[in-house]
């Protein structure tokens, strides 16, 4: 939730007010860069699912919802065998609960 600065002139502490609200989600994965179905560029659109699993084991509920690409970062190994990628989306909206 983004918080909003409303602290006033001389004032001896900060004050905050709950702003508007949004969520981001990190991947982190290995790439392969000769695969051109696997190409992504930031300012794509996306439909993330994100399927949390309990302590049991248990997946019936999921969170899903539409968002852009923000950032994508790579790193790769000395020989370039293995390259590993970064991508954040913003979201675009909320997020809803559905159960399996």
């Amino acid at each position: 939730m983004e918080t909003i600065d409303t602290t006033v002139m001389k004032s001896a502490w900060r004050t905050h007010k709950v702003g508007l609200k949004t969520w981001t989600a990190t991947i982190e994965c290995r790439w392969d860069d000769t695969d051109a179905e696997q190409e992504i560029a930031v300012g794509t659109q996306v439909f993330a699912v994100f399927v949390p699993v309990d302590q049991s084991g248990q997946d019936n509920a999921s969170l899903v919802g539409f968002g852009k690409i923000t950032t994508v970062s790579q790193t790769q190994t000395f020989d370039n065998s293995t390259i590993n990628r970064t991508i954040t989306i913003t979201g675009n909206g909320p997020q809803s609960l559905t159960y399996a």
